[in-house]
Order: C-alpha cells, then sequence, then structure tokens
C-alpha cells in the first residue's frame, strides 16, 4: 500500500474504480520490481530503493567533473577524489579550497577577463599564457618551480616522493598509505599558497608556505583538543613535529 500511496492521485483513482481492487487487497508473491540489477518480491521493496533507482537513471555528471576528465587521460576515481579533503583536513579553509577546485569555482584571469573585470587574461606570474586554473596550479613556471621546492623539502622529512603529476598535484594521492593525511593535506595548502600569491601578486615561497603550514597546525591542534582527537592529530603531523618544521 505504501506504493500505491506513492502514485499520482489520478492513478490511485483508476486503480480504485478497477472492480478487482480494494483497500484491503493484497498483490500476489509472484509480483517483482526490476531493481539495482534485480528482481525483488513487490512485498519486499520500500519506497527508497525505488527512489534510488528513479534518481540513478536520471543522474547527469557534473561539468567540473566533465571537463578534468576530458583534461586528464588517467582514470579518475571520483569517489576517492571528492571524499579526500574531508578526510585529510579539519580546518574548514583547506576544505572549503579543495571543494572550489573540484568544482571550478576560483577566480583566475581567464575567468575574470571574460566577464570584462581585468583587462588581461594572461597569468598573473608569468604574463605569458591564460591563466586558467590548471595553468595556475600546476603549470606556470612559478607553480612548477614552488612544486619542485616543496617535493624536496618532503623528501628531508622523510615523506619520500619522487615526483607528483599533474593529476597528482589537482587531486591528491588517494592510493597512497603511507603519509596519506598528512601529504594530501599539504598537496592541498600548497595549491592554497599559490591562489593566496597570486591574489597578493607575488610568486609562491617555500618559505612562506611552511609558515602558512604552521599556522594550520596550530589551528588544527585546537580543533582537535577540543573534539577528543588529539592522538590523531599528533600521529598525522608527527613527521613535521620531529623535524621541527611547526
Amino acid at each position: 500500500m505504501a506504493i500505491i500511496d506513492a502514485l499520482p492521485a489520478q492513478w490511485r483513482q483508476h486503480l480504485k474504480t478497477c472492480n478487482n481492487f480494494s483497500k484491503n487487497s493484497t498483490f500476489s508473491s509472484n509480483a517483482q520490481l526490476h531493481l539495482n540489477g534485480h528482481n525483488v518480491s513487490l512485498d519486499k521493496v520500500i519506497s527508497k530503493s525505488i527512489y534510488n533507482e528513479v534518481r540513478s537513471k536520471n543522474e547527469s555528471v557534473p561539468t567540473a567533473q566533465l571537463r578534468y576528465t576530458e583534461t586528464y587521460s588517467e582514470t579518475l576515481e571520483w569517489e576517492e577524489i571528492y571524499r579526500i579533503h574531508f578526510k585529510v583536513a579539519i580546518d574548514s579553509r583547506s576544505r572549503e579550497f579543495q571543494y572550489k577546485i573540484l568544482h571550478r569555482y576560483l577566480a583566475t584571469n581567464k575567468f575574470l577577463h571574460k566577464i570584462g573585470l581585468v583587462p588581461s587574461s594572461l597569468c598573473t606570474f608569468c604574463k605569458k599564457e591564460s591563466e586558467s586554473i590548471q595553468h595556475l596550479l600546476i603549470k606556470c613556471e612559478y607553480s612548477d618551480s614552488f612544486w619542485r621546492e616543496l617535493i624536496n623539502w618532503l623528501n628531508t622529512i622523510e615523506i619520500k616522493i619522487e615526483a607528483l603529476s599533474d593529476v597528482n598535484k589537482m587531486f591528491g594521492l588517494w592510493n597512497r598509505q603511507v603519509d596519506f593525511y598528512l601529504l594530501n593535506h599539504l598537496l592541498i595548502l600548497a595549491k592554497q599558497h599559490i591562489y593566496s600569491c597570486r591574489n597578493k601578486g607575488f610568486p609562491p615561497s617555500l618559505k612562506i608556505f611552511l609558515a602558512k603550514v604552521s599556522s594550520v597546525y596550530q589551528i588544527e591542534t585546537i580543533i582537535s583538543d577540543s573534539k577528543g582527537k588529539r592522538t590523531f592529530h599528533d600521529a598525522k603531523w608527527k613527521k613535521l613535529i620531529t623535524n621541527n618544521c611547526i
């Protein structure tokens, strides 16, 4: 009867006028619905299952996700990518910034010029190419130099990494287990630092970045203490604490 009540009013009215239908009638135990690739007996179907089946047939891939998929030839595990920033960061600004990247909400000169707010679409740093999200955060020679400095620094504090692909820089390392939380959070902070430098008009610097990391560490320490998660917090930041980086 829950399924009947979910039908449009005119459909229900039509059923009630049928000679073989009554409010107390029961459906045949042989009646089935095809849900999620399986035939399910009607008496075991719940409205949520029907809703999920109907929704799955009408879901569309977000435009930002499609554009990233077209840009990168690698297989992108989007379910994991969307989870990373919630897993690795407690501070809301880190989460918000990665969210903006995933949904292409960052304002760059390419977009600002298109809507008439800046005179040129050229990159703030190099002044050579159009400032898209990918160019600003990864491709620009100034950003690339910063990423190389960052990789060298990571290796000095025993976070071993030989190189970072464009996909790693943009979305993180969802398949990595060692230093998963700290490394992925640092990658978010690195992009946040590049964008902050772009807004202030000077190139990214490892020294300023480390000051940013120290500030975020202090914020997360306070949050972790308030939520009773200090043990996890200390384990996550251990290598930076051990190497006197924060």
